[in-house]
């Protein structure tokens, strides 16, 4: 049933920078006519191209890589449901800001059983702790002499 696989899907658009949202297909009308086509985000609010954009129901997870090497898994319920075509979205993957890493790959997967879903912050601009900038307990023994 069409209607039932609409209702049970949602559309995740992520973009290069890591800004993220989760809309419904009806937000993405079908035109009768050839056209230029509609928005699925504001580019320029949001800093960077879009990466990548994947059909997946809430109770999936979606998983993104950068060219750096950076990998993150997300919960798709985490990400907030946004109804206006033309946002920018909210975080969904915080890149180290001294690293020049760009999102390449989006990936919808089955929900991770162990895991929590992690609680995404507007606005907070702090890069979580990556293996290049956890501090080492022999790193924090030099800076203390």
């Amino acid at each position: 049933n069409d209607e039932q696989w609409l209702s049970e899907n949602q559309v995740i658009t992520v973009t290069e920078n890591g800004m993220g949202k989760r809309s419904k297909f009806d937000t993405y009308m079908r035109k009768q006519r050839p056209n230029t086509g509609v928005f699925c985000h504001d580019t320029e609010k949001a800093g960077g191209l879009v990466a990548g954009i994947a059909v997946a129901k809430v109770d999936q997870d979606i998983i993104m890589i950068t060219d750096g090497g950076l990998v993150k898994r997300i919960s798709v319920a985490a990400i907030r449901e946004v109804t206006s075509n033309k946002s920018k979205g909210v975080g969904i993957f915080r890149i180290p800001a001294d690293a020049d890493y760009k999102i390449v790959s989006l990936s919808v997967t089955e929900k991770a059983e162990d895991e929590e879903d992690e609680e995404i912050v507007e606005g907070d601009e702090t890069a979580p702790e990556t293996p290049e900038t956890a501090e080492t307990p022999a790193a924090a023994e030099e800076t203390n002499e």
